[in-house]
């Protein structure tokens, strides 16, 4: 997981490499880092960097995308925190 969240941190930082991502791919960016928000997993550092992988990213996407990347990242992210039979429900 650290290699993963530094690589992705390191992506950001590099906006010719995303400057034409569409939503999914944001999603993607995402769906990989939110799994590692939850501090009853993972050790306060984890949580943290995918925390910050989450912001880094949120921030440099296209404004007209964050309306439904708050929805996403909301509905994942609580599902991320709560019992297992919530990580099956469908996220759309």
């Amino acid at each position: 997981m650290l290699t993963v969240c530094v690589c992705v941190v390191a992506l950001v930082r590099l906006p010719h490499l995303y400057a034409y991502f569409v939503a999914e791919q944001y999603v993607s960016v995402f769906a990989i880092s939110l799994p590692y928000t939850n501090p009853s997993k993972f050790n306060q550092y984890i949580v943290s960097l995918a925390h910050h992988v989450i912001s880094m990213w949120f921030i440099r996407c296209r404004l007209t995308f964050r309306k439904d990347f708050v929805q996403y990242i909301t509905k994942v992210g609580v599902c991320s925190l709560c019992l297992p039979v919530c990580n099956s429900l469908p996220v759309s």
